[in-house]
C-alpha cells in the first residue's frame, strides 16, 4: 500500500519502506499482529479497532498465499501522541514520521513475538471512517492497486473544469473552476489561476487561489463523479469505475478523452504501469 496519494496541484506523495529490518507478512501473520497489537500497543493509544482505528490497504485483505509488506493502521489519535506513546512503550524496536507525508512507521514484532522477526506498521490519520473505508479499500478482484482507481477518480475531478476563463490566444486556459481529490481530506472546489498580481503576467506552475470542502461522504463523490444512479460499491475497483466511464450513460463522457490523457500522465509521475484496457 502506498500511502497519501495527495492531489493537490494533482501530484504523488508515496510513503515507502522506512524502516531497516522489517520483513513481509503473510495474511496470518497480518492478523495475529494486528490482534496482538490491540491487547498491547492499541490500550496505551486510546485506539480501539473499528471505532477510531481501521486496517487499511492488502494487510488481512489478500488471498492466503499472499504477502503484504506493512500493515497500515487508519487512526484518528493524532500522530503525536502516538509517537510519544511508542517511544516509551518499549514495544516496537524503532520508529520513523514522515510528518510531511503524515505517515508514522514503527517496527512491530510479528504475532507480539520478536523471535518472529518484525513488520513495519504505518499509522495514518484519517478524518472520517467511513470515507477512509471507502479511499483505501483493498480492490478485491481487481488486476490493479487501488491507487490506480484512485488515481482515475483524480482524473476525473482534474477534467471537470467550469467558468475557464482563456488567454488571448483565446485556447488556452488560464483560470477555471474545478475539483481537486484529496484521500485524507475529500472532495473540494477549487479556482485554479496562472493569472499574477499583474494580469498580463502567467504563472508557469499556476496556483490554486481557492478551495472549499465539498463533501466527505462517498455517496456524495461518487453521485458527482459518476451519477445518481452509482454508489460506492459500484466503484470499487479501477475495472469498475472504467466500465462506467466508458459507457453512453457517463455524466462526464464529453471529456473522457481529457480524463483518460490525464490519467496517463498521473500514472507516469506515480512510475505506475498503464492498464491494458486504455493502452
Amino acid at each position: 500500500m502506498k500511502h497519501l496519494l495527495e492531489y493537490h496541484s494533482y501530484s504523488l506523495n508515496e510513503g515507502g519502506k522506512a524502516l531497516p529490518g522489517v520483513r513481509r507478512v503473510t495474511q496470518q501473520e497480518a492478523r495475529e499482529t494486528i490482534a496482538n497489537m490491540e491487547k498491547e500497543l492499541f490500550p496505551l493509544l486510546g485506539l480501539t479497532l473499528n471505532h477510531n482505528a481501521i486496517v487499511i490497504g492488502s494487510a488481512t485483505h489478500k488471498p492466503e498465499g499472499e504477502t503484504s509488506g506493512d500493515i497500515d493502521i487508519g487512526t484518528q489519535v493524532s500522530l503525536s501522541k502516538i509517537d510519544a506513546t511508542v517511544k516509551s512503550s518499549g514495544i516496537v524496536s524503532g520508529e520513523n514520521w514522515m510528518q510531511g507525508l503524515q505517515v508514522l512507521s514503527v517496527s512491530y514484532p510479528i504475532g507480539g513475538n520478536k523471535e518472529n522477526g518484525y513488520v513495519q506498521v504505518d499509522f495514518i490519520p484519517i478524518k472520517d471512517k467511513k470515507w477512509a473505508e471507502f479511499i483505501y479499500r483493498y480492490p478485491t478482484g481487481s488486476a490493479y492497486k487501488s491507487a490506480v482507481r484512485n488515481w482515475l477518480l483524480a482524473a476525473i475531478c482534474a477534467s471537470v473544469k467550469e467558468h475557464v476563463e482563456y488567454g488571448e490566444d483565446g485556447t488556452t486556459p488560464i483560470s477555471w473552476d474545478g475539483l481537486m481529490l484529496k484521500l485524507n481530506d475529500g472532495l473540494f472546489d477549487i479556482h485554479k489561476t496562472f493569472l499574477g498580481t499583474k494580469r498580463q503576467q502567467l504563472l508557469k506552475q499556476g496556483q490554486i487561489a481557492y478551495e472549499g470542502l465539498v463533501t466527505i461522504d462517498p455517496v456524495e463523490l461518487v453521485h458527482i463523479l459518476f451519477g445518481d444512479e452509482i454508489k460506492p460499491e459500484n466503484v470499487e475497483t479501477f475495472e469498475d469505475c472504467f466500465a462506467i466511464i466508458k459507457s453512453e450513460k457517463f455524466i462526464h463522457k464529453d471529456t473522457l478523452d481529457q480524463i483518460i490523457k490525464e490519467f496517463k500522465r498521473f500514472l507516469t509521475r506515480a512510475k505506475l504501469d498503464i492498464p491494458k484496457e486504455i493502452e
